[in-house]
């Protein structure tokens, strides 16, 4: 019963990799070709700037409307692709700690006790925030279901089944 767990959470880390390479290069990747290429549209803006000849009307629309809107689209790729590695690194991680409890390997464990901690601390955070943010009933029970998915992974891994680890 226990290896079933530990081989569905190394499927679902697995699919987590897939979709963090998904949202780390495809989505970015198919944000620059939707858009162009900000990067070289603000090199072109900025040459603009400095360069005498440009009309003032064409300075002012260049600051006013197309370099900000240019930034802001070059941050959200950016952080799209930050969100996607993020997703990518955490799987991977799932993963590998997965085919170490596989294994009964103790650093699996003890990584899985500091994942059920972090589990622990996030699902007190948003019990608190959503009774702060005027009861938002969604972020309590997403946190009661973290806080409840904690305690069953530090519990588990920090009792007697410690002994069957090498």
């Amino acid at each position: 019963m226990a290896r079933a767990g530990v081989i569905f959470i190394g499927i679902i880390a697995l699919l987590g990799a897939i979709g963090g390479i998904i949202l780390g290069a495809g989505i970015t990747f198919l944000g620059w070709n939707f858009y162009g290429n900000p990067q070289a549209d603000l090199l072109h803006y900025l040459y603009l700037l400095a360069d005498p000849s440009t009309p003032l009307w064409l300075k002012n629309y260049i600051l006013l409307m197309l370099l900000p809107e240019t930034l802001r689209l070059m941050n959200l790729a950016t952080w799209i692709g930050y969100f996607g590695a993020g997703v990518l690194i955490v799987s991977l991680i799932y993963f590998a700690t997965a085919i170490g409890l596989f294994a009964m390997k103790n650093w699996a464990r003890i990584i899985m006790i500091i994942v059920g901690l972090l589990y622990l601390l996030g699902g007190i955070g948003m019990i608190i925030f959503g009774i702060l943010a005027i009861l938002n009933i969604l972020l309590i029970i997403w946190g009661i279901i973290n806080l409840l998915w904690g305690i069953i992974l530090v519990s588990y891994l920090a009792s007697d089944v410690k002994h069957d680890f090498e």
